[in-house]
């Protein structure tokens, strides 16, 4: 009933901000006022992975922010609702954040996997990062918050180009339609093979499901 009660809320919040469930995006329980509609989602996605989004905000499940937040384990109670997860948790804070749980949520495609490649093969990149400060031979995860500044991922060549396209791909990362649950090991596992990628993904699981006849009960 707890659960059920926190989706319902859920709604109503996506209707009072009228804004359709499936376009809901998960950083906004790291942010207190409604996300500015003018947001760029770029932005918006690096003030995430600099861990800029500090305050617990509307529908925070989890009751995490900053390095802690993770958009993904949010919609616990959905994923409880949909697929009948086990894992009862005794308090708000160890919702589905037990590094342990065989079932948690993640996020199938990622955004970053694809930004960062685009900034590192962009063809002025080199300027750029002399410019803004970013050292080559450090993880540009780490240095997110530098691209933020004056908007400066924009001129990154491939960004630059492809602007429209990455702006709807950060709008939709972190909305529930990219969202799924898998074991941990599992998840952990696919990212050395894939990059992260969700289509290699799935390619594996065909692989692995398909020869042992349970493709079309896995689908």
């Amino acid at each position: 009933m707890k659960g059920n009660t926190w989706i319902e809320g859920w709604f109503q919040k996506c209707e009072e901000l009228e804004i359709k469930p499936w376009e809901w995006d998960f950083k906004q329980s790291y942010i207190k006022e409604p996300i500015p509609k003018d947001k760029s989602s770029i932005e918006l996605i690096l003030d995430y992975k600099s861990r800029k989004l500090t305050e617990i905000g509307i529908c925070n499940v989890t009751k995490r922010r900053g390095r802690d937040a993770d958009c993904d384990k949010e919609p616990f109670y959905i994923y409880q609702l949909l697929w009948s997860t086990d894992y009862e948790p005794k308090s708000e804070s160890q919702l589905n954040l037990d590094r342990y749980n065989l079932i948690r949520g993640e996020t199938m495609n990622s955004f970053w996997t694809t930004f960062k490649n685009s900034v590192i093969s962009s063809k002025n990149k080199n300027t750029l990062y002399n410019e803004i400060g970013i050292n080559s031979r450090k993880s540009l995860k780490y240095q997110s918050h530098l691209l933020i500044s004056n908007a400066k991922f924009k001129e990154f060549k491939q960004i630059k180009d492809n602007i429209a396209a990455f702006e709807k791909f950060a709008t939709a990362t972190h909305c529930i339609g990219n969202f799924t649950v898998l074991p941990h090991w599992m998840n952990t596992g696919r990212r050395p093979f894939s990059d992260d990628y969700w289509d290699m993904t799935l390619q594996s699981f065909f692989d692995f499901f398909k020869p042992i006849g349970y493709w079309k009960q896995f689908v």
